[in-house]
């Protein structure tokens, strides 16, 4: 069959199995390296190997049907007890993987393979029936006849492995997804036009309660249909997941390191949206644990450690989003080296440095061109990453936690939110104007009295659960202040959190909570400091959706008090 001649659906259809395949693949090899001997995991390598050759070879790739077809064999040998599991193997394969995903690559942009696979096939002959010197290895069936065969027993190829739940399920377009996103947004807008109009009216008999109940079986529905389309865009972490353990395998062989990576709660579901761009943050912060953290086995066994280091990644939810944790037991970070190389690298005034405190040298880190290390390696130690990380959870309305003991570890804590088209947020008025902080970052609200604002250091701040809480007014921020401000005889305080600092934004009044459909400025106004997007409101009005990272970054520049 020419590749040609191949319905573009069949082939993505082929792309989606392929990848669900060579998932269950890989993750399965690693395992039965730590388990050479379990029967479950060589079956099921087995069967999604003799999966994917039955499938390559039915739509017309008969190169791939070839190349699965040898790893079906050598699995076939290992299930019988015919050869044992070796690194050897384990490291063939896994260039297998490595060869499938570039000849999925090939189709998903040309519709065709152009690699060849004769080295790979080479070496799994020779695991499966090793020859002594001088023997040439049998010739591996013919790519068409293993076609051919599947063709005509369409039966004997098992299902994906993965898919033994009898969950129904239906792949839908992207974009087919994301115009049903924009419509339930407008939906939740004008539920909540018509709420607001219901409690403006006088509740009573006749058509006026009629309104009323219609307006609560809108929202009634408009929150189920809300519901069950975030349910429809969420996918499980392992989608992201399930790349890193070969990814600290390969790290852990680079740096001559022994690390055990442990991963659990895979099955915690991020919107799509969310999902797709988490992957390259926490990939940095592997890289980090790898290289920076965890010590060669020699330095930890002189510690009185266990030779082999441990990475943790775990993740569930918390209310309304997503906690993942990434974890490891090294060497931890040393807070003077951390606080003497910024005096090096000169990111901050001496004497701003001399007054920082612990959890202010941690976040250093994720300063900019910092590093703790004096050359650049092969994995890290460039002065990139780390602020990497820090600015793309931040653009998912997320925060980055930074927590470490010396000679015990490091811990990262990441929140995010669900979904980034709709999220709960606190609405609070300044000067008259409508401002939504994401609840993602509000700890509490409180009401003082002007006079109970101190200054600490030159700077304004409250005191709040026996500490110094440092105050930002969201007037002075964006600029529209005014001088009858300083006599009013009471002011909010939101109290927020964001990358293990805490401040409180001051606000005239407390709008109350709200569900938001996020609509970006960009493509208007570009980048806004302190702004992350704009909603829509029920009464047709725009609030501003704060940006709690940056207003806390931009604090250092606002004017002081006169």
């Amino acid at each position: 069959m020419n590749a040609h001649d191949i319905d573009p659906e069949e082939i993505q259809i082929f792309l989606e199995e392929m990848d669900e395949l060579l998932a269950v693949l890989e993750e399965d090899l690693l395992k039965l390296e730590k388990e050479t001997g379990n029967p479950a995991l060589i079956a099921e390598i087995f069967r999604a190997a003799h999966t994917l050759k039955g499938s390559a070879g039915t739509i017309g790739f008969p190169a791939l049907a070839q190349l699965a077809h040898a790893m079906e064999s050598v699995f076939d040998g290992v299930r019988k007890g015919n050869m044992p599991v070796t690194a050897r193997l384990i490291d063939v394969f896994l260039k297998c993987m490595d060869a499938l995903g570039r000849a999925r690559g090939e189709i998903q942009e040309q519709g065709t393979v152009a690699s060849t696979f004769d080295p790979l096939l080479a070496d799994l002959e020779r695991i499966r029936d090793p020859q002594p010197p001088g023997d040439a290895p049998a010739e591996p069936p013919p790519p068409q006849e293993i076609a051919v065969a599947e063709k005509q027993t369409p039966a004997e190829t098992p299902a994906d492995p993965r898919c033994t739940h009898g969950v129904r399920s239906v792949r839908v377009n992207v974009e087919r997804m994301d115009a049903i996103m924009d419509l339930v947004g407008e939906l939740v807008i004008k539920r909540t036009r018509m709420s607001q109009l219901c409690n403006a009216l006088d509740d009573g008999e006749g058509p006026l309660h009629e309104v009323a109940e219609t307006a609560d079986h809108i929202e009634h529905i408009t929150a189920q249909l809300q519901e069950h389309i975030l349910k429809a865009r969420l996918l499980p972490l392992d989608n992201v997941f399930h790349k890193f353990p070969r990814m600290v395998r390969d790290l852990s062989q680079i740096t001559g390191k022994q690390v055990d990576l442990e991963i659990t709660g895979g099955d915690t579901e991020l919107d799509r949206s969310v999902l797709e761009q988490i992957g390259d943050p926490l990939m940095h912060i592997l890289r980090n644990c790898v290289d920076h953290g965890i010590e060669p086995p020699a330095e930890r066994q002189s510690a009185g450690k266990n030779p082999q280091g441990r990475i943790r990644i775990g993740a569930g939810h918390v209310e309304d989003h997503v906690v993942v944790t990434v974890e490891d037991d090294g060497r931890g970070i040393d807070t003077n080296k951390a606080l003497e190389r910024a005096r090096q690298l000169a990111l901050a005034p001496p004497e701003f440095l001399d007054r920082m405190k612990e959890s202010d040298i941690l976040n250093l880190i994720f300063t900019p061109g910092f590093s703790t290390k004096d050359q650049a390696g092969e994995i890290s130690g460039r002065g990139v990453g780390m602020d990497v990380v820090r600015t793309n959870i931040e653009k998912l309305n997320g925060s980055v936690v930074l927590q470490s003991s010396p000679g015990q570890g490091t811990k990262m804590i990441i929140k995010l939110p669900l979904t980034l088209a709709i999220i709960s947020s606190l609405l609070v008025r300044v000067r008259g104007r409508i401002f939504a902080i994401p609840l993602i970052s509000v700890s509490k609200t409180l009401r003082v009295d002007p006079a109970d604002i101190k200054l600490v250091q030159g700077r304004e701040a409250i005191l709040f659960e026996d500490a110094a809480l440092p105050l930002v007014r969201l007037d002075r921020v964006f600029g529209i202040s005014d001088d009858r401000a300083r006599h009013r005889p009471r002011l909010f305080i939101v109290v927020v959190s964001w990358g293990g600092q805490r401040a409180g934004l001051v606000v005239d009044s407390l709008a109350g909570d709200q569900d938001i459909v996020i609509r970006p400025l960009g493509e208007y106004v570009g980048d806004t400091p302190g702004i992350s997007g704009a909603a829509i409101l029920g009464d047709g009005g725009i609030a501003l959706i704060i940006d709690v990272g940056g207003i806390l970054k931009r604090r250092a520049e606002i004017e002081l008090p006169g």
